[in-house]
């Protein structure tokens, strides 16, 4: 797209994450909990029960703390898990087992062949948007195989050509940038359902941002608030191009 015409319209290069903002991770994490803390149940000593809701916290805190020492991989999740199983039987004076922690890295590993579905309206909304003139490319954080597996099942490869898709293992930010360079920051908006991951780069890098606050758990929350910037707060991803109606583009 030309960048003259762009600025002299009201067209917008869209920055979408995929994660929680295109399609629906949570019953897959969700499911795949509760399959390991029935793992943990069944290894525990006759009548006692696991506070599952401790454990569900200390994967999460060991996940988030596994990503801050080495950005994002494959077994990230499932070592999580382990890590988790671990710490808990040894605060509980219980000797953790290695067949244990190999079925919890074989079932905590089901996440990257499952189906994650699209959010409602997904596909009509690109299609107004690309209908629209905007253009769009995809940013998210995982594995780069996996990512765009989950484009190609949820059919939206002709929103998201391969040189489109930007698959990264940390933070955001730099690639934003490189993508903006592409035309002026005035006309580029990040959309996303992150605000530590993706509304707060962006607003630090002088770009638009529609927060897509679906109230799903995030694994990462913000530990500070946004910075001055042009951001919409939306609840619905089909409420996108409404949001694009009140930002204004800048040269």
């Amino acid at each position: 797209m030309n960048p003259i015409w762009r600025l002299v319209s009201n067209s917008w290069h869209l920055i979408f994450d995929g994660d929680d903002t295109l399609w629906d991770c949570s019953p897959v994490y969700q499911a795949l909990d509760q399959q390991c803390l029935d793992i943990i149940q069944a290894s525990w000593p006759a009548g006692t029960k696991v506070d599952r809701e401790v454990l569900k916290t200390a994967r999460h805190d060991c996940q988030v703390a596994l990503h801050d020492r080495r950005g994002h991989s494959l077994d990230l999740y499932p070592n999580a898990w382990v890590q988790a199983y671990r710490w808990y039987a040894a605060r509980h004076h219980v000797i953790s087992r290695r067949d244990i922690e190999h079925a919890l890295l074989v079932t905590a590993s089901r996440f990257q062949t499952a189906q994650y579905p699209l959010f409602d309206e997904v596909v009509e909304t690109l299609e107004e948007l690309v209908d629209d003139g905007h253009e769009l490319d995809m940013l998210t954080l995982g594995d780069d195989d996996l990512q765009r597996k989950k484009v190609r099942d949820n059919g939206l490869s002709r929103f998201f050509p391969p040189e489109r898709i930007h698959v990264i293992q940390d933070t955001k930010g730099p690639i934003m940038r490189l993508i903006s360079q592409h035309g002026p920051v005035g006309h580029v908006v990040m959309v996303g359902d992150s605000m530590k991951g993706d509304i707060i780069p962006a607003l630090n890098l002088g770009l638009s941002a529609i927060w897509v606050k679906n109230n799903h758990p995030t694994w990462m929350p913000a530990k500070k608030s946004p910075p001055a910037g042009q951001m919409i707060t939306i609840s619905h991803l089909r409420d996108v191009p409404l949001a694009l109606t009140v930002l204004h583009p800048r040269p």
